[in-house]
């Protein structure tokens, strides 16, 4: 990977030929950290710029922990709280794609003990339903079992969740949780047979070289050269040191005990702005994957400052992501929050830029640093003009053509087979449950398809290849001419389904819905 890294007292940028230039401005990256640390007065802020290519620009700014000398570098750990959650949903992901596990899957069928006090709910809760924060609980409900408590289990939050009441109706309404995300590392525990760190840091850290990274929040709390979390104190107009008691524990597990210096985060951040690669060799993440991860499942509604500043008008979450757009363009973003620490973690992938940042003091200062350099970058990049109409013409051009091939469409293919049974065998009467009752009858040595509810869809069925014939309705304007594929069982036709002839056709003509079956003759 090509770094830019901007250290605290010197600015270097290492040559890179082949790429037209970095994302932005690197002074512009060292102004706005430097300004947020005066104006949010924070005690250490790490800041990184990513694009695609490759090509990070870092910045790290004041001190590990507030008294002592030790300033932040490249190498300093940061616990990324929530941002762990896409870690989780990658690693379940992972899991589809092996065929281990299904996202529509019930949930039961994994983790039978799995009890949300309501029968129905409970059974019909899935795999998909414990990432998209839809469940039916109030927000935050069960935190108080993950921190400032100690030692807590999936077992633990699994006995307790039948007695915590809902606060809405199932899949109604958006409330943010972290007990579900703590099931979800143990059910891939369960699926996969490894702890869920095992798997995280085997599966996902080592592929993308994240190796000073850390899955446990005790792991990370070994390491020296790590930041130190601070608070502000009552009555204090500034920030103490946090009570240890107060850090996120292991009892966090795949909802947030991840930690990670900011450029192994870069790394994180590349892999999904090449669509889940690696490299131009190695896929982590299948496209489709990607494409599942961040498509918005539990509609959220924007929120400040996104509210005043008429940037962005839809938000929601997918599986481990916010998704949404600002200026214009597609972004998935995720904020990490513990009581002395946040972060923060931008990507819009149509630009192919990220933006990640992540202070040691609770405070807004991860989120609106990460915003503020994606906003620049996406100014200064104006969305391409599109001319609709000519678009629109083309597209008339290429379906008219589509149209007037139809008639070649329903030609027989080469080797064609004949009917299996005499004309006269497919003829009767034929009902589906939705649609009603049909006819098929012989006229002039053809069979003849009357559909219910008027004569519009009444008309000649030719003969295409065995079973299957054509229907070409009389009036051509509908532009809706269907396959017919009748069963045939044990030398009878017992009845037939339908099928656009063209891709072309009309949603609304849902021939693919119907089902007719012989009704008696």
């Amino acid at each position: 990977m090509k770094t830019l890294r901007i250290l605290t007292a010197l600015a270097l940028v290492l040559p890179a030929p082949a790429l037209a230039g970095p994302p932005i401005d690197p002074a512009k990256v060292e102004a706005t950290g430097a300004r947020a640390m005066g104006e949010l007065e924070l005690i250490g802020l790490t800041v990184a710029v990513v694009d695609k290519d490759g090509t990070v620009i870092e910045r790290q700014f004041g001190l590990r922990e507030l008294g002592k000398p030790e300033t932040i570098d490249a190498d300093t750990l940061w616990p990324i709280e929530s941002l762990t959650k896409a870690f989780t949903a990658a690693s379940l992901a992972l899991l589809v794609e092996r065929g281990k596990v299904h996202w529509e899957d019930p949930l039961v069928q994994y983790m039978p003990e799995f009890d949300l006090g309501d029968p129905w709910v409970t059974a019909h809760f899935t795999v998909r339903d414990l990432l998209t924060h839809r469940s039916g609980l109030s927000l935050g409900a069960g935190d108080l079992l993950l921190s400032p408590a100690e030692g807590s289990t999936p077992a633990d939050i699994i006995a307790s969740l039948k007695a915590i009441p809902p606060a809405t109706g199932f899949r109604e309404k958006y409330a943010y949780d972290n007990v579900l995300y703590v099931l979800a590392g143990d059910l891939v525990r369960r699926i996969d047979g490894r702890k869920w760190e095992d798997f995280v840091r085997q599966e996902l850290f080592a592929p993308l070289g994240m190796s000073r990274c850390t899955a446990m929040a005790s792991e990370r709390l070994t390491k020296s050269n790590r930041i130190t979390e601070h608070a502000p104190f009552p009555g204090s107009d500034g920030h103490e040191v946090l009570n240890p008691k107060m850090i996120l524990n292991d009892s966090f597990y795949s909802a947030g005990s991840i930690g990670c210096p900011v450029g192994d985060m870069a790394k994180w951040a590349r892999m999904w702005l090449n669509n889940g690669a690696i490299d131009a060799d190695h896929q982590l993440l299948s496209k489709e994957s990607v494409k599942e991860l961040w498509t918005l499942v539990t509609p959220t509604g924007t929120s400040i400052p996104f509210d005043e500043t008429k940037q962005k008008h839809l938000s929601g979450y997918a599986l481990g992501w916010f998704v949404g757009d600002m200026l214009g363009r597609v972004v998935a973003s995720h904020s990490g929050g513990s009581f002395g620490a946040t972060s923060y973690l931008m990507i819009a992938p149509e630009e192919g830029v990220a933006t990640i940042a992540m202070t040691n003091t609770y405070s807004s200062g991860a989120s609106s640093v990460a915003q503020q350099l994606m906003q620049d970058m996406l100014v200064a990049r104006p969305l391409p003009s599109h001319d609709y109409i000519a678009d629109a013409a083309k597209r008339w051009t290429e379906q008219q053509s589509n149209v007037s091939a139809i008639e070649d469409s329903v030609a027989p293919p080469k080797g064609a087979k004949a009917p299996p049974v005499a004309l006269a065998g497919f003829t009767g009467t034929f009902r589906d449950p939705w649609f009603g009752e049909a006819t098929v009858s012989q006229r002039d040595g053809k069979l003849w398809l009357d559909l219910p509810h008027g004569d519009m869809l009444d008309g000649p069925l030719n003969p295409y290849d065995g079973t299957r014939f054509s229907a070409l309705w009389p009036e051509r304007r509908l532009m809706a001419d269907a396959f017919v594929d009748f069963i045939v069982e044990d030398g009878k036709v017992t009845g037939f389904t339908m099928l656009p002839v063209s891709k072309e056709t009309d949603f609304s003509w849902d021939f693919k819905d119907l089902r007719f079956v012989r009704s008696g003759d």
